[in-house]
């Protein structure tokens, strides 16, 4: 039968509206049902529990229509106009376009449709909404004890208020996810050009491929990872409890935290850049990745074979980890921080300061550097150092080739040393444990205050002099230049 205004359809009768007619706040009773074709329209009604309504997908739906038992199809269009579904109530494929908004509350459910430009989906406490496309200019909000499943933003919005639940959001280009603390998004996937903004509180779990544009979030648990693939920008992740973060060819992670079990992986071709790793935060780059300007506050950081890392910050409880084929430079190691270069291992214009500490096994390569009053630098007698090194701690071992070591004051050699004919030791203290073992082409300049043992080396300029004492020795030196060593000094007239 054709509806009239304000009728009730009651069970075991349908009523239906045709082209050109509308159906006015109509009420479906449990068990009737009310169908309406494309062309025909609804203004207001009410579709009780166990009512049913069945609308083509184009007709469009006014005023203020209530669903609590089960409506499908249709456009919700027009100003005020809101579709609120309540009680149990279930949409399914229902639009919303030009100010026309659709109000999802306590116990409903709703399924599929498009929020098109002007259009809102409200998901309010307890509710569910699954299977949305929200295009530009659509926009849904999801409040407090509000879920969402499988949203799909292609170029259209979605804001999740402290204390709702996003799983499986797909946003696409264009397309933003605003997320406030103590909302949780779960299995996200962020195409190219799109975006998901969350305060430092919101909390990710499973797992985030990210192919565009992700910022904050706590990602924790064991199966809670962010994997960056190329194009991806990762900034300001707070990764805990077992959880990681993956920086893939072509990603980009910025800055954020990695802290108490959770891990930071950079792959070949990917970068990060300005993490910081806290007590019990592990980073590791992997061969052909770069790392950036780490702080390593607590954490640690290993550099793997053919990876690269620059500008690290090991500060109190830091670790860095140099391993045999990978390349280190312009690390600032800060008091209770610590570096260790392996076997085969590179370490290029490091800064060790007071109670900072660096160690380079053998066969490893200290290139350049600054060793600041109170910090140490313990090298493996076998591992090389080169470049100009600037020492005003200690330097304990090396070998030293083409290397330039000026000792500042306080700058102390002690260990085991070997240098070849083109390095070059300025000022200083030999240690009385220090043994240095000089080619005769060696140069020791300026002052030289020797407590130890050195063979060979050549002691040069008018303003050089080497003072033994302490039991000290100097064998097979030679001076020229006007240089003088405390030996010869003895033993002139």
């Amino acid at each position: 039968m054709s509806t009239l205004p304000n009728a009730i359809i009651t069970s075991g009768t349908t009523g239906q509206v045709n082209v050109g007619e509308t159906a006015v706040n109509n009420t479906v009773a449990a068990g009737g049902t009310l169908n309406i074709a494309a062309g025909g329209s609804m203004f207001n009604g009410k579709i009780s529990a166990g009512g049913v309504a069945n609308l083509a997908p184009t007709v469009i739906i006014s005023g203020q229509p209530v669903v609590e038992g089960k409506f499908s199809g249709g456009v919700i269009s027009g100003a005020y106009a809101v579709i609120s579904v309540e009680n149990g109530g279930v949409l399914n494929g229902v639009s919303a376009q030009s100010l026309g908004g659709i109000q999802a509350s306590a116990g409903a459910t709703v399924i599929g449709g498009t929020i098109f430009s002007g259009g809102t989906i409200a998901v309010n406490n307890g509710a569910v909404a699954s299977g949305q496309l929200i295009v530009a200019g659509g926009i849904g909000v999801v409040y407090a004890g509000g879920t969402t499943l499988g949203t799909i933003l292609d170029g259209g919005r979605q804001l999740l208020v402290t204390g709702a639940t996003a799983i499986a959001p797909v946003v696409k280009a264009g397309g933003t996810l605003v997320g406030r603390s103590g909302v949780v998004v779960s299995n996200a996937t962020v195409s190219a050009g799109g975006t998901i903004g969350l305060d430092p509180a919101a909390s990710m779990t499973g797992k985030t491929e990210v192919y565009g544009t992700l910022s904050g979030g706590i990602t924790s648990g064991d199966s809670a990872i962010i994997n960056v693939h190329g194009g991806g920008v990762v900034s300001n992740a707070i990764i805990t409890s077992q959880g990681g973060i993956t920086a893939e060819a072509g990603g980009m992670v910025l800055g954020g935290t990695v802290s108490d079990g959770g891990t930071a992986y950079t792959l070949a071709g990917g970068i990060t850049s300005g993490q910081t790793a806290l007590q019990d935060g592990y980073t590791t780059v992997f061969s052909g990745g770069t790392a950036l300007g780490a702080i390593l506050l607590g954490g640690q950081q290993a550099v793997m074979a053919g990876a690269t890392a620059i500008g690290a910050v090991v500060q109190a409880g830091g670790f860095s980890v140099v391993d045999n084929g990978a390349f280190a430079s312009d690390s600032v190691i800060m008091q209770g921080g610590s570096q260790y270069v392996v076997s085969g291992g590179f370490t290029s214009n490091v800064t060790i300061a007071a109670g900072g500490a660096l160690t380079v096994q053998r066969d490893g390569t200290m290139a350049g550097g600054t060793i600041g009053s109170g910090g140490t630098a313990l090298i493996d007698p076998s591992a090389l150092l080169t470049g100009k090194i600037a020492n005003n701690g200690i330097l304990n071992g090396g070998n030293l080739i083409g290397a330039h070591i000026t000792n500042q004051a306080g700058g102390t050699l002690t260990g085991t040393i070997t240098a070849d004919d083109n390095s070059v030791i300025e000022n200083g203290v030999i240690d009385k444990d220090g043994a240095l073992s000089l080619s005769l082409e060696t140069v020791l300049s300026d002052t030289i205050t020797n407590k130890g043992a050195i063979a060979g080396g050549m002691v040069s300029g008018a303003n050089t002099t080497e003072t033994l004492s302490d039991g000290a020795s100097h064998v097979n030196a030679t001076v020229t230049g006007g240089g003088n060593d405390g030996r010869r000094q003895r033993c002139d007239p």
